[in-house]
């Protein structure tokens, strides 16, 4: 479908359910492209350079969009759609909401988004790997209940206060690079998730992982004022072993630890940690890890509790 002589359309809202192809290429001043066509194969925005609103909802038979030539783009939702590569620019300077539900989307790659605010994507099946590189204003991260999900990396985090990723049962790795707003991070149902790495994250207080067996390292030294750690494994599984290293000399005020249902634990802590506290087990909370022996490692002497 070529769309009538009109170059100076700016917005287009389209719904039809027998639109197969789709041709913009003649309105270079477009700002708004709303595709709602169940049909729809193909549709080209290669010369919608002012371009700063795309939808795609219940565009099934959709496989590829290229975005690459729509740098100035602000908001892009895709939804209930078979779409499953994007073709991105190598940085969207001006992007600040991205939506991807529902849809078939393999990969999701971003360079630079410095305004990026929202991001959520949840229930893509075949999302395999979520990449972006510097978001500076991200406020909200939760990708969720995405089957196929193996990676996460985020160079910055942004103002995001709370990170969660719950529900991947595939996700293997997150890696975050600078989380200076950071606060929490909730990770849980992520059965096979093995790495874990955040670099600076000067105002993060607490991890939740809720049922991550094969993770069994977790740093913490990069986290000055770190205060809760809940590393459980709840009902019947158990976890063999896990190797926590709070050894910077902030670690020594750390409030509370759940790491029950881990039949051995191996904490690395800075000197000036009071291993030797009678009420350790108690002012860390060990109280509830009954069946494991922890073990204290302060670079010169153990300590082992047994519960």
């Amino acid at each position: 479908m070529v769309v009538g002589e009109q170059p100076g359309l700016t917005i287009l809202d389209l719904s039809s359910r027998f639109i197969t192809e789709l041709d913009l290429s003649r309105y270079p001043l477009l700002e708004r492209a709303n595709h709602a066509m169940l049909g729809i194969t193909e549709t080209d925005l290669s010369n919608n350079p002012m371009l700063k609103m795309v939808f795609f909802w219940g565009c099934k038979l959709l496989r590829e969009i290229d975005l690459s030539n729509n740098p100035l783009v602000e908001r892009i939702l895709i939804h209930h759609s078979a779409i499953e590569r994007v073709i991105w620019p190598d940085e969207y300077p001006n992007l600040t909401d991205l939506e991807v539900e529902l849809s078939n989307i393999r990969a999701i790659e971003l360079g630079n988004t410095p305004l990026l605010v929202l991001f959520d994507v949840f229930q893509c099946p075949l999302l395999e790997t979520i990449d972006l590189e510097t978001t500076g204003k991200l406020a909200s991260f939760s990708p969720h209940d995405n089957p196929s999900l193996k990676s996460i990396e985020v160079g910055n985090t942004g103002t995001t206060t709370i990170f969660s990723a719950w529900n991947n049962p595939a996700l293997e790795s997150i890696e975050i690079g600078d989380a200076d707003a950071l606060t929490a991070l909730v990770i849980y149902e992520n059965s096979l998730l093995n790495t874990l790495e955040i670099g600076s994250a000067p105002v993060l207080e607490k991890i939740h992982m809720h049922y991550t067996p094969e993770l069994t390292e977790i740093d913490l030294t990069g986290f000055p004022v770190f205060k809760f750690l809940d590393a459980g494994i709840t009902g019947d599984f158990f976890k063999e072993n896990l190797v926590i290293d709070m050894s910077a000399p902030e670690n020594a005020s750390i409030d509370q630890m759940d790491i029950s249902g881990i039949r051995n634990v191996t904490i690395h802590v800075h000197e000036s940690f009071p291993i030797d506290d009678p009420d350790l087990q108690f002012t860390v909370g060990f109280y509830k890890n009954v069946g494991s022996t922890v073990t204290f490692d302060n670079g010169t002497t153990t300590k082992v509790y047994n519960y």
